[in-house]
């Protein structure tokens, strides 16, 4: 998961066959613009190709560094700088504890790509040789989370701490700073975690694969809860007078990803069309859950996840076939065949018998009209088994049809009725076990909310029974033919992307040589369409897939710009957030009524409040039961310029925090403590008032320059002044900011 890459969600729209243009998959997305959904919005300049920034699983880097600048360092037609790779013999394979499954020549990128099994743990190897140098190698395991606590993000953040061999902090940061890569990264998808490599040096090269594999085989982070804590969570306590709060690399990235409304979005669609399986989770990491995670459970997925039994290796480029095999059988001989390939399995989504609808609500900010920032998107669940070759095919031209172009009827349809501001989580996703199908608007008003539901459908329907214009059928086919055969994946090396391609079936057990090759699906593609015409083709598959599909999940987001609830005419502000069942509450009274020459008292009023006692408890008694029953319980004023207005903020606080079950013990000494309290203990009173005069008199002594800045921010304006009065140096009974 990628903590900082520079991305454009511009890039247009394709498909499976199309991914030699997908520069990131939809399955992971960026930190800098973590989008759970930037679906596929094509734009003509860049039809036949996307940008996947989607459903918040992220790329990684470790440092805020973009990786836009390492990828220029990249050439797509390099031309090899040594001799074309040597023929790797079965002998040669058998010698190095190799067996080889199958082997093909991949005309469509001029590649001889063989399918080895390492007969001792059963780890496959796909080995892809060519003339290009920009040379490529990734390890992906599969790795299916069982809930929502991000094991999978944080131990692919973790394992990049330090190994066996490479015991420094940050071996990955020190690989940025001086390594040759065209490409270091590593990706979390919801089931797979990646870890892929590039550079145009062979011995780089052969450094960063023994740095990974390495770092994935033999992480220091499994014996560190010390990496666990920085990478994953820990709680965090700056001052004793703070509440104690939680950290952490992955808590705080995935704090971000659940405020952004399309993350949002793109989590609730993901869950709520694959609630059974392992989809129904988030491999990220939901704040709320991250910090349930126990160090002894994040070791536990390392040794059951992290084999080469359930590993897939990929090599690419120009580099000996036979050394790759040489240094993988110095690791994976270590190891002995394990059961994780089986325990791994994603089973299926069972598909629905009818219909749902779910309506969620998201932070939005209090500019502009609410009633205009919904969002809606109906999503479809393809199939609950994979599809065939022809049929994937058919839906991702269908898709390009139907959203890849301007012109494209259902976006043209949807853009150009004015119900919504712009297309969200639309396309087609097909990189997880089963395709799905999603099209919304967002800046939708709470009046139009039906309306843009049933011009979907109806769109839908159109379609289905009048096919798509003949021009438009043709400037697709040439459109995605001739990007297909350009090749031209920019500044992504493109070894990377057909990796990203095989792995998209192979980590599924399927053909990883299929996704690769587009000639013979096309052809026979094309022919369809030439004997029966586009309408028999396309026209099917919008009826079964989409309009006769039962498992189609409807979600509306509504925005939320406060939480804000009301408790028999007062204001409430509930926010719900995970807090291992603690409850805080703060409750606020207005101080602007009050007489500016008590200002010096209030202080010494809101430590009574707590010191004195109340009519049935003594000030020990009181105490005593605060610690029985609470967290504990403070007050204390709070004075503040507001922006804007001359007029201060100016409050009293009382603040308590207690076990959720303890809530009515708490809001009960709340209200002993604002209501009951005794002012007649006068020795007690004298007491805790030269407890205060020493504690000033020390504070001037030691910090005279916070006695200096408060005397300054007097003179600045009203909420200083205030503050003076209250703890400063000079006492003043005329406000010179505020007429009494």
């Amino acid at each position: 998961m990628l903590r900082s890459v520079t991305c454009s969600p511009s890039l247009g729209s394709t498909s499976l066959f199309f991914r030699f243009f997908r520069q990131f998959p939809r399955s992971f997305s960026s930190t800098t613009a973590v989008s759970r959904n930037i679906r596929r919005l094509s734009t003509p300049e860049a039809a036949g190709r996307r940008l996947f920034l989607s459903r918040g699983f992220k790329l990684r880097s470790a440092t805020s560094r973009s990786l836009s600048g390492q990828f220029s360092r990249l050439s797509i037609r390099a031309v090899a700088t040594q001799p074309a790779p040597s023929y790797l013999g079965q002998d040669d394979a058998e010698k190095l504890g190799f067996e080889k499954v199958s082997e093909e020549f991949i005309s469509e990128c001029k590649s001889k790509a063989v399918l080895f099994k390492h007969k001792k743990t059963g780890c496959e190897v796909m080995s892809v040789s060519n003339d290009d140098e920009n040379k490529v190698f990734g390890i992906v395991f599969r790795t299916p989370p069982k809930d929502s606590t991000g094991i999978p993000h944080i131990l692919e953040h973790s394992v990049l701490c330090g190994s066996r061999k490479y015991p420094l902090k940050e071996p990955f940061v020190e690989l940025l700073k001086g390594s040759l890569h065209t490409f270091l990264n590593a990706f979390t998808y919801p089931d797979r975690t990646c870890y892929p490599v590039a550079s145009t040096n062979t011995k780089d090269f052969y450094n960063l694969v023994d740095v990974y594999l390495d770092a994935v085989f033999f992480p220091k982070c499994v014996d560190d809860v010390h990496t666990f804590q920085q990478e994953g969570w820990h709680y965090e306590l700056n001052d004793p007078s703070e509440d104690i709060s939680y950290k952490g690399v992955v808590f705080n990235e995935m704090k971000g990803v659940y405020s952004q409304p399309d993350n949002i979005l793109g989590r609730i669609t993901q869950q709520a069309l694959c609630p059974d399986n392992t989809y129904g989770v988030d491999s990220g990491g939901d704040p709320k859950d991250i910090p349930k995670l126990k160090f002894e459970e994040f070791k536990e997925f390392h040794r059951q996840y992290y084999h080469p039994s359930n590993a897939r290796i990929w090599f690419y480029g120009d580099d000996e076939p036979v050394h790759r095999l040489r240094v993988l059988s110095e690791y994976l001989d270590m190891f002995d065949a394990s059961p994780a390939r089986d325990s791994s399995k994603v089973e299926p989504q069972k598909l629905f018998s009818g219909p749902r609808r779910i309506v969620e609500k998201y932070p939005a900010g209090e500019d502009g009209d609410l009633t205009k920032k919904h969002m809606v998107c109906l999503n479809w669940l393809l199939s609950d088994k994979p599809l065939d070759l022809q049929t994937q095919l058919a839906l991702e031209f269908l898709e390009h049809l139907m959203l890849g172009t301007p012109a494209s009827p259902l976006r043209k349809i949807l853009l150009e009725s004015g119900l919504g501001e712009a297309l969200v989580n639309s396309g087609m996703e097909d990189e997880l076990l089963q395709p799905q199908f999603s099209i919304g608007l967002k800046g939708v008003s709470d009046d139009n909310v039906q309306k843009v539901e049933e011009l979907i459908m109806t769109t839908l329907r159109k379609l289905a029974d009048e096919g798509f214009d003949t021009d438009a059928v043709e400037a697709s086919m040439n459109t995605i033919e001739f990007s297909l055969r350009e090749s031209n994946t920019g500044s992504f090396p493109r070894g990377l992307s057909l990796m990203l391609q095989s792995i998209a079936k192979w980590i599924y057990d399927m053909d990883p040589f299929e996704p690769l090759k587009y000639e013979e699906p096309l052809k026979s593609l094309k022919a369809r369409i030439a004997e029966k015409g586009s309408k028999a083709v396309f026209s099917p598959l919008i009826e079964e897939f989409i309009l006769k599909n039962p498992h189609c999940v409807t979600i509306e987001m509504q925005p939320d710009s406060e939480i804000v609830g009301d408790i028999n005419g007062v204001k409430v502000l509930r926010h719900d957030l995970f807090t291992n069942d603690i409850l805080y509450t703060e409750v606020v009274f207005d101080l602007g009524s009050l007489k500016h020459e008590l200002l010096p008292l209030l202080p010494l009023f809101c430590q009574s409040l707590l010191e004195m006692g109340t009519q049935d408890l003594t000030f020990v008694q009181l105490n005593q039961l605060i610690g029985r029953k609470t967290g504990g319980i403070s007050v204390y004023p709070l004075t503040s310029s507001v922006w804007g207005r001359d007029d201060p903020c100016s409050k009293i606080i009382v603040r308590g925090k207690s076990m959720v079950g303890r809530a009515e013990d708490l809001f009960h000494l709340m209200k002993c403590v604002l209501q009951e309290v005794r002012f007649t203990d006068q020795q007690r009173f004298k007491q805790f008032v030269s407890q205060s005069r020493a504690g000033m008199e020390n504070h001037l002594r030691g910090s005279g320059q916070g006695i200096a800045a408060t005397r300054m921010e007097a003179m600045l304006n009203a909420a200083g002044w205030m503050s003076e009065q209250m703890g400063g140096l000079r006492l003043e009974l005329d406000n010179p900011f505020l007429k009494c």
